[in-house]
C-alpha cells in the first residue's frame, strides 16, 4: 500500500487509545487532527477522513465544514445520524462496525439485573435472579447472550421479537409482547436504534415490582409516554448512558430511575474490537483505491 489520507479528524468526545491514534497516523501523511467541536465551526481543508461515533450528526450542512472529506469512519453500529445521501452525493464511502459490544453489553445487563434485584427494596430482603421471569424484548445477538446468562442463573427467560418465535431459541420461550409485559420480574430492552416500540399503554403492564433495563441507542419510548406510565414506589428502571443521552436528567428524576454513567457496550476489550475494525476497514479502502489514486 502506497497510498495514504493527506489527513484524519478525529470527531469529539470518541476517546480514542493511543493505539488507535498510533495507527490513524501510519494510514495517513499528518498526525489526526482531533476536533473540539463537532461540527466543526469553520472548514477544515486538506481533511480527507473523519472518524466519527454514534452521538455525532453526519448530514449535509454538517459535513460542508471538511470540503475534501471522502471517506467516514463511523465507530457505530446505527447509521441513523447519517446522512447517506449526502454522503452518495459527494463521493464519500462510509464504512461502519459490526459486533463489537455484544459481549460487554450482555455482561452489563446482567450485572445490573443483579444489582438492582440485590438492593433490597424498603423494609424488605434483597432478591434472587432464580426463579425470576426474564423478558427480552427484542432478541438479537445481545438479548440471546443475556438469555443463555440468565437461564443459566435458574430465572425463567421469555422473549418477545416482531418477527416472531425463533424456532432455535432454547434457553427463551416466546410470548406476546403485552404477556411478557405483565408477567416478567425483569425486562430488558434490545431493539433498534431510536426506535419507540413501548407505548405508555404498555408501560404500565409492568408488575409493581419490576425491573427495567434499558441499553437501546435512544430510549425505546418517548419520555412522557415513560413519565405517565412508569413512577410506582417498588419500580426500578436502570438506563446506560447511550440509552439516557439527551434525557439523563429528566430520567434521573423518575422515582426509581436511575441513569449509570456508562457505556454497557464499553470496556477495554471491546474498545480495542471498535478500533481494530475501524483501523482494518481503513486499511482496506486504501488499498482498494490505490491505483485511483497514483
Amino acid at each position: 500500500m502506497t497510498r495514504r489520507f493527506r489527513a484524519v479528524a478525529v470527531a469529539p468526545g470518541l476517546g480514542l487509545t493511543p493505539h488507535a491514534m498510533s495507527a490513524l497516523q501510519g494510514l495517513s501523511h499528518s498526525a489526526p487532527v482531533l476536533l473540539e467541536h463537532w461540527p466543526p465551526p469553520v472548514p477544515s481543508y486538506g481533511v480527507d477522513a473523519l472518524v466519527a461515533g454514534w452521538q455525532h450528526q453526519l448530514d449535509a450542512d454538517a459535513l460542508s465544514a471538511l470540503p475534501d472529506l471522502t471517506y467516514v469512519a463511523l465507530r457505530a453500529t446505527s447509521t441513523d445520524r447519517v446522512d447517506q445521501q449526502a454522503l452518495k452525493q459527494r463521493g464519500i464511502t462510509l464504512n461502519g462496525i459490526t459486533h463489537y459490544g455484544d459481549n460487554a453489553t450482555a455482561e452489563w445487563v446482567l450485572g445490573a439485573l443483579l444489582q438492582t434485584l440485590r438492593t433490597p427494596l424498603p423494609g424488605r430482603f434483597a432478591r434472587e435472579a432464580r426463579g425470576k421471569r426474564l423478558g427480552l424484548v427484542g432478541f438479537g445477538v445481545v438479548a440471546q447472550s443475556v438469555a443463555a446468562g440468565a437461564a443459566a442463573l435458574g430465572m425463567d427467560v421469555t422473549y418477545y421479537a416482531p418477527s416472531g418465535p425463533r424456532p432455535h431459541a432454547t434457553v427463551a420461550r416466546y410470548l406476546p409482547l403485552d404477556e411478557l409485559l405483565t408477567g416478567s420480574d425483569v425486562v430488558s430492552v434490545h431493539t433498534p436504534a431510536r426506535t419507540s416500540v413501548l407505548t405508555a399503554r404498555q408501560l404500565a403492564l409492568l408488575s409493581a415490582e419490576s425491573v427495567l433495563i434499558v441499553t437501546t441507542l435512544g430510549l425505546p419510548f418517548t419520555l412522557p409516554d415513560f413519565s405517565a406510565a412508569w413512577p410506582g414506589e417498588d419500580r426500578r428502571g436502570v438506563f446506560d448512558m447511550v440509552a439516557a443521552h439527551d434525557n439523563a436528567e429528566s430520567l434521573a428524576e423518575i422515582p426509581g430511575c436511575r441513569v449509570e454513567p456508562v457505556y454497557a457496550a464499553r470496556s477495554e476489550e471491546s474498545a480495542r474490537e471498535a478500533e481494530d475494525q475501524i483501523i482494518r476497514a481503513m486499511y482496506d479502502h486504501l488499498r482498494a483505491t490505490d491505483g485511483e489514486f497514483a
